[in-house]
């Protein structure tokens, strides 16, 4: 058990794994929020099908599910393995599951400071 706990581990969301470019992550992470899925860094028309079949058609809902999966005790990379896991559950490409999770949690971060701690991955 505790093999495959490590191995989900290594599995999961990673920043060094995003394909996001700097200052497009910048740019979103600065910009008001549209609404429209596709300003997410790492979303692109296919990934945006696998939103909108998981009920998730607004940059507002990938927030809203990327927020519902934090508790009380969850620390930041749970949270984010959480969404990372999610976003593989949904079927969205692995190329892109760590720089969606890494542009929404460093949006949210601005919001609420705290919910995402990169040096975690330091």
């Amino acid at each position: 058990k505790l093999l495959n706990n490590i191995n989900k581990m290594a599995d999961g969301y990673d920043p060094n794994r995003s394909q996001n470019d700097p200052d497009k992550l910048a740019e979103f992470i600065q910009a008001p929020i549209t609404g429209e899925i596709s300003e997410v860094p790492g979303v692109g028309p296919a990934s945006a099908k696998k939103f909108a079949a998981a009920g998730v058609s607004t940059t507002f809902g990938l927030i809203g599910k990327y927020l519902s999966l934090k508790e009380t005790g969850v620390e930041s990379v749970e949270h984010c393995d959480r969404f990372f896991y999610w976003l593989k559950d949904i079927g969205t490409a692995a190329g892109h599951r760590s720089s969606v999770v890494q542009a929404i949690a460093q949006k949210m971060d601005v919001t609420f400071p705290g919910i995402y701690d990169a040096s975690c991955y330091e």
